[in-house]
């Protein structure tokens, strides 16, 4: 079913629709939008960057490595911070003295040949396993560990479109538009193109909605809400106008996540059903479940990211690298409130099931990640 409905998209109301009051809209109290202060890293009040250069240094040049230290040293600083320390460490540290067995003439003689050293290279020396993942993740700058991730989630031989909600969902149309700069910068390609390149084209046009940079961010128009509810409770979700877009889509592509959210609760108001059994209704397989996904999140992206860390936490075997990703990104954004998402999901603190599917150092650096 085609219909002309492009006016209501761009925010004119059809007769058919016009409201004769001003409906309240309830907005959902659990904003998509990334959460101030509700971090479980807090960072250390005052920074000496040198002194914590010095502490990790030592912690690898002992008897035996003190990974202790190296969780503390991490554990209580942020991102920023790690990044001063990272730099003091490569002034201090930058240049190791290696002998190197050389002949002169008939002679052997060692000679002093110098390389660069940074911390990270010192993780990845040192340190093994799941530790030294954690620990390099959080030693990278967010905006090159989230593009990594999203680079690994595009070429993998089957990707899932949780990777990308989890990865992109609720960023603002700034937060957008310097991921693709900075992963255009780090794999010469632009990220559009990459997208176009590794995935089929159900993924997408689900892609597409995940990396708009020009959604409408302006106060939440609550007679726009009215109408566009009205209208995909008549036609349905899946309802196309002039473009081959279904109304859902372009709705998930050009709206702000509290309009999308009030959206959701105003169709769920007039159809008496959640938004969810119209996509089910309309949509199959690959479009189907990225819309649920992307409809899930968009509605509470802490209970979605509660969900993908009990997914990851799941016997008998764990997703360490899931686990790893979900809360080193979240650890300065909202991992307080996903914490309290799980426990009332499951029951459980996710502290003792993080606890229960790791071990060793591992498991110590994982449970202070999480506030402990």
């Amino acid at each position: 079913m085609r219909l002309n409905i492009s006016r209501i998209l761009q925010g004119s109301v059809p007769i058919t629709f016009k409201i004769t009051d001003r409906e309240k809209i309830q907005m959902s109290e659990h904003s998509m939008r990334q959460h101030a202060n509700k971090g479980t890293i807090h960072g250390a009040s005052v920074l000496n960057s040198e002194l914590s250069a010095m502490k990790l240094n030592a912690a690898f040049l002992g008897p035996i490595v003190d990974t202790g230290m190296i969780i503390r040293v991490l554990i209580s600083h942020t991102n920023k911070q790690r990044q001063a320390i990272k730099r003091h460490y490569r002034i201090l540290y930058g240049k190791r003295n290696l002998q190197c067995a050389c002949v002169t003439g008939c002679l052997l003689v060692m000679k002093p040949v110098y390389c660069a050293q940074d911390l990270t290279t010192d993780v990845q020396e040192y340190l093994a396993g799941y530790l030294r993942d954690v620990t390099q993740a959080m030693l990278q700058e967010p905006l090159d560990f989230l593009s990594e991730c999203l680079h690994g989630a595009l070429t993998s031989v089957a990707p899932k479109v949780e990777i990308f909600v989890e990865l992109l969902g609720g960023c603002s149309n700034i937060k957008i538009r310097q991921i693709k700069e900075y992963y255009h910068k780090k794999y010469d390609m632009e990220l559009e193109s990459a997208v176009r390149k590794e995935l089929n084209k159900e993924y997408q046009s689900l892609l597409r909605i995940l990396l708009s940079d020009k959604r409408d961010e302006s106060e939440v128009d609550s007679s726009q809400v009215c109408s566009e509810a009205k209208m995909m409770s008549y036609a349905g979700v899946g309802t196309k106008y002039e473009t081959d877009d279904p109304v859902i889509v372009s709705l998930l592509h050009q709206r702000s996540y509290q309009h999308l959210q009030a959206l959701f609760n105003e169709y769920h108001r007039l159809k008496g059903r959640p938004l969810e059994d119209g996509i089910k209704a309309e949509f199959y397989r690959t479009v189907r479940d990225g819309l649920l996904v992307l409809v899930s999140a968009i509605k509470d992206l802490q209970a979605f990211l509660a969900t993908q860390l009990e997914d990851a936490l799941r016997e008998p075997n764990p997703r360490h690298h899931k686990l790893i990703r979900i809360l080193v990104s979240r650890s300065e954004i909202d991992l307080l409130d996903i914490k309290e998402k799980y426990l009332n999901m499951y029951g459980v603190k996710l502290s003792n099931a993080v606890a229960d599917a790791t071990s060793g150092d591992y498991r110590t650096i994982l449970y202070r990640l999480l506030g402990n």
